[in-house]
């Protein structure tokens, strides 16, 4: 997930919208946990962006 997300920044992606998939608390505690921690790593990939893959 990371990878594809680093794509989007090396395409210029400015803003990321995540939607949760759970209807129960704990599972969409997960979830954001989750998001949570690929942040910093998308922040670094914005500062560092990926190259892209050839066709």
């Amino acid at each position: 997930m990371l990878q594809r997300l680093g794509q989007y920044v090396a395409a210029g992606t400015h803003h990321i919208v995540a939607r949760l998939g759970a209807l129960d608390l704990r599972s969409q505690h997960d979830q954001l946990e989750r998001i949570a921690d690929l942040v910093p790593a998308v922040r670094k990939a914005m500062d560092h962006p990926i190259a892209s893959e050839g066709p």
